[in-house]
């Protein structure tokens, strides 16, 4: 079992940069897995799951000034799908759904999108799922 210092006064983010310091350097390489890491303090646990996250799908939506990723992730603790909003001043915002809820959400976000009323000046906003309407092809042999 590794042996850890009493919690410190630094700040969270730099006690766990020193705690990965220290096990890079140690003389005789050792591999530290992850249970022996969480294990020897919960600081560690929250910054290594997130490096341990694969990506299953990615794809990008860009509606206006803004940039939507949808990332299907899985790591130790399940499946997830991470939405990012980039704005084109480089703020960024996600929100993180496990995909136990993904069904929920989709429910949901099909209500409101019934809800909303189609504005006047944009008639080809169309419900989820159903493809645009071709326009009709004027009849020539008359």
């Amino acid at each position: 079992m590794l042996k850890v210092d009493p919690p410190s006064p630094l700040p969270t983010c730099r006690r766990i940069q020193l705690l990965f310091q220290r096990f890079r350097v140690v003389s005789s390489p050792k591999v530290v897995t992850k249970e022996e890491l969480a294990e020897s303090t919960g600081l560690i646990r929250k910054a290594y799951v997130s490096i341990m996250d694969t990506n299953l799908h990615n794809t990008s939506l860009r509606i206006e000034r803004k940039q939507f990723a949808f990332d299907l992730k899985e790591n130790p603790q399940g499946t997830f799908l991470r939405i990012t909003e980039t704005v084109t001043n480089g703020r960024r915002d996600s929100i993180v759904i496990p995909v136990t809820g993904l069904e929920q959400f989709r429910d949901l976000l099909n209500e409101v999108i019934k809800s909303v009323t189609t504005p006047v000046a944009s008639p080809a906003i169309l419900p989820l799922g159903q493809p645009k309407p071709e326009p009709p092809t004027p009849n020539l042999s008359a």
